[in-house]
């Protein structure tokens, strides 16, 4: 009977083939045995063949199944879907062990494991444990069309179902895959998953709803049921179109790994905290991401990444990002790169700890609600923001400084942050809990949104702020400023080409920071300063200018001397304003440069004129004049019958004109008594 086979419904219908179907299966009367579904005939994607077989392969009843001493074996050559080795996806059958059986099956046959979408989800009650034997090089591959794996209860717990307990919590994953972490630990805790050479996992597709623990963590230290959906241990591990949801835990645990890549991950409403003040209880857990181990070498991206913490009693979950235990390599051959992501509700969205050089790179990161930004600890972990989106609501008030920090380094002298692009607001009005600054070495054009609250800096590093806009920075309570800080080695803050806007008002205070300007534009004139901690140290503020919009200039040509009447110069908004006053300076040169022209002129000349307007009873134009520096070369200027008399050559060179800049009266105080003694 060529050809022929043994039809059977569902895989019970094997397990209880009589004798004479055994014999004829092995004696060649039957070519093999079809089987036409697993539960029921017609419940699996296709009818497949099983065939007599020696194979080592265990009983897993999908692959191979032993009935009568025999052993029946299909090989799987291509993509496995987990329906063939039982699972449902009813939302009612507990799944756990076919999925276990599938994937221990894949491996053996070095094929990808298919977990098809339902109508329901895929409920389980303990850890899909699945180990990696050491040496195997083993490749896992995980594929999905966003099947829900959803536990109806909290998982089963029981020692020895994870690679490592990284808490002393309940510690529960979903998916648990890898070699167990080196027991005992080796001498150095950083190489307790050095047993994974080789390993690769994959895993595209899957969703999570871990809402079986989303009750408040208790505040009793390490007594929380806390849950993963992915616990790995591989030296490449490669995660996509990925959703989890809700739930007390750390959402994605990675070990060991030196390539890593993350795209179209989301993480909601998932984290919590088992930390409360003071700062020794402990903070073990509740982070989108948990990496540790990392190798060397180690290149990991992350792209289109959305995590948003879980807010329990008003806290924010532990970590975005957390990055520790990596070995203290002395160079800086490692990198990661988050792009195109989303970081919230988090008490730090970065967190480096124990690790050596390292470069991170975040690009157009969408950073919102959280204490501190990134925080370094025992870390030498380079930074840099590119164009990122800072928004700041609001704090919790559970780290060290009680507020919302851009970035807090401990122990960390040699590393180094830049922010460049993009956007800093600050929006809480907490007293105190504004934004603060340390370790960051240079910002390179960042819009500051501060909603009249003040920015702080600590950590004793030097700041360059270039091509920067401050906008609505300062308050009229005298105990917010707009710069302030603690620190105990003397800093330099440099302004360089920076704009401050919509600032009615502007406070400077500090301990032992200076602050410098260069090229600056301001809409508003310093109302305090102080600095150094003798409060007689001045900040250097005398080379800030107007924005470019609030300048009115223009070059007269004259020969001789002669009344020149400004009003007929000036434009009619400014003198009806009467709020405005003059700088004039003479000159035989019309470059086109404006201000960085008049800026040049005054330089070489160290003088100008200061022009005060005011409208004489009798029904004109009255100007004062003041002297600022020494005679410019070539001119002196009087009043005369309300105008200004043009003298000609009066200590020097002939010149031809005079160049005629108009202010808003709100910068007088710059031009009248600090600029002329540090132009820039």
């Amino acid at each position: 009977m060529a050809n022929q086979f043994l039809i059977k419904n569902r895989l019970d219908d094997i397990r209880t083939l009589s004798a004479a179907e055994l014999t004829a299966l092995t004696n060649g009367t039957y070519d093999g045995l079809r089987l036409l579904g697993y539960h029921q005939a017609n419940d699996t994607p296709h009818p497949i063949n099983y065939y007599i077989s020696n194979t080592a392969e265990q009983d897993n009843a999908g692959s191979v199944i032993a009935v009568g001493g025999k052993k029946l074996e299909h090989k799987f050559t291509q993509q496995i879907d987990s329906r063939y080795f039982g699972t449902k996806g009813d939302g009612l059958t507990d799944d756990a062990d076919a999925l276990i059986r599938c994937i221990k099956s894949a491996l053996y046959h070095k094929a990808p494991v298919y977990i098809p979408k339902t109508a329901a989800h895929y409920n389980i009650t303990k850890n899909i444990r699945v180990p990696f034997e050491v040496g195997s090089r083993v490749r896992l591959v995980i594929l999905s069309n966003g099947a829900l794996i959803k536990p109806n209860q909290k998982l089963t717990h029981s020692k020895g179902q994870n690679i490592w307990n990284v808490t002393q919590n309940r510690e529960v994953n979903v998916f648990s895959l890898g070699a167990d972490g080196i027991y005992p630990y080796p001498p150095n805790l950083y190489n307790i998953f050095d047993n994974n050479v080789g390993h690769s996992v994959e895993i595209d597709g899957l969703e999570f709803d871990l809402s079986a623990y989303d009750a408040v963590p208790s505040a009793t230290p390490y007594n929380n049921d806390i849950v993963s959906a992915f616990q790995i241990s591989a030296e490449r591990i490669r995660l996509s179109n990925i959703r989890i949801d809700n739930g007390i835990g750390s959402a994605i645990r990675l070990m060991g790994s030196r390539r890593l890549n993350l795209s179209n991950i989301t993480v909601n409403n998932f984290g919590g905290r088992d930390k409360n003040l003071p700062m020794t209880l402990p903070d073990s857990y509740g982070d989108a991401l948990h990496i540790m181990g990392t190798k060397s070498g180690a290149r990991y991206m992350l792209e289109g990444c959305h995590f948003v913490g879980k807010q329990t009693s008003g806290n924010f979950s532990r970590c975005g990002i957390v990055h520790e235990f990596m070995i203290n390599y002395n160079n800086r051959e490692s990198s990661m790169i988050v792009r195109d992501s989303t970081i919230a509700n988090f008490s730090k969205c970065f967190h480096t700890e124990q690790t050596g050089y390292f470069q991170n790179t975040f690009e157009n990161v969408k950073f919102f609600n959280f204490n501190m930004l990134a925080a370094n600890a025992a870390s030498i972990s380079d930074i840099t923001y590119l164009n990122c989106d800072v928004e700041q609501k609001n704090v919790d008030g559970l780290e060290q400084l009680e507020a919302s920090i851009l970035s807090y380094i401990e122990s960390s002298g040699d590393a180094v942050t830049k922010f460049i692009g993009g956007r800093i607001s600050q929006m809480t009005t907490v007293t105190n809990r504004n934004a603060q600054i340390g370790s960051i070495v240079l910002f390179q054009g960042v819009d500051f949104y501060s909603n009249g609250n003040n920015l702080r800096f600590y950590d004793g590093k030097n700041v360059v702020f270039d091509s920067c806009v401050f906008n609505g920075f300062g308050s009229e309570d005298a105990n917010q400023y707009s710069v302030s800080g603690w620190v105990a080695n003397e800093a330099d803050y440099f302004f360089n080409n920076c704009s401050f806007l919509n600032n009615s008002n502007r406070y400077f205070k500090s301990d032992n920071q200076y602050l410098r300007f260069h090229d600056c534009k301001s809409e508003s004139k310093v109302d305090s300063y102080t600095c150094g901690k003798d409060r007689t140290k001045k900040y250097v503020v005398s080379n800030i200018f107007p924005k470019a919009d609030d300048i009115f200039q223009t070059y007269i040509p004259f020969v001789g001397s002669g009344n020149i009447d400004l009003s007929n110069y000036i434009p009619r908004s400014f003198l009806e304003s009467l709020g405005f006053f003059a700088v004039l300076v003479g000159t035989n040169k019309d470059n086109g440069r404006g201000f960085d022209n008049f800026k040049e002129i005054v330089r070489n000349e160290q003088g100008y004129y200061l022009i005060n307007p005011y409208w004489h009873s009798s029904g004109w134009w009255q100007y004062d004049r003041q002297l600022k520096g020494t005679i410019p070369a070539g001119f002196e200027v009087s009043t005369s019958n309300g105008g200004l008399t043009w003298l000609n050559a009066q200590r020097g060179t002939n010149v031809n004109g005079v160049y005629l800049i108009v202010f808003s009266r709100k910068y007088w105080e710059y031009f009248s008594d600090k600029w002329i003694k540090n132009i820039p």
